[in-house]
């Protein structure tokens, strides 16, 4: 079952050393909330909202998923959430989330870090890998 099935209010929570890998979160809502050194690895946050959250550790293959964001609840994936002790591994992307209001991992900017990795869908940020491929452009 995936983690906030439906919805879902998690706040001033603190997820340390929590295993998370492959699970999935549906539509929850993590306010003021700290996910420290915790396993985030093959992560979906499908519609998932995260408001003045913070990330300590390494993420891999963890997608925020913005493009799922489809109930009218009037909340933005991604506002003011920290990442400034964060670590980004392979595959950490952003689909459709607005960033002005993150923090990016100390040291460097989102534009460093992330790039389009799908030239049919513009708002599709990752880091990818370190080759940094890119799929083309449909003809």
């Amino acid at each position: 079952m995936p983690i906030g099935a439906d919805g879902g209010l998690f706040e001033d929570c603190l997820f340390q050393r929590c295993d998370f890998r492959g699970q999935y979160f549906w539509y929850p809502l993590f306010r003021k909330c700290i996910f420290e050194n915790s396993k985030l690895k093959k992560i979906d946050f499908n519609d998932a909202s995260f408001h003045y959250c913070k990330f300590i550790g390494k993420l891999e293959d963890v997608t925020f998923n913005g493009i799922y964001h489809k109930k009218d609840t009037g909340l933005k994936p991604l506002d003011y959430v920290d990442f400034s002790e964060a670590i980004f591994g392979d595959y950490v992307g952003f689909e459709n989330c607005d960033l002005s209001t993150c923090t990016p991992p100390f040291g460097k900017t989102f534009e460093e870090l992330l790039y389009i990795v799908d030239l049919n869908d513009m708002g599709h940020l990752s880091t990818g890998t370190k080759d940094r491929d890119v799929i083309p452009r449909k003809q």
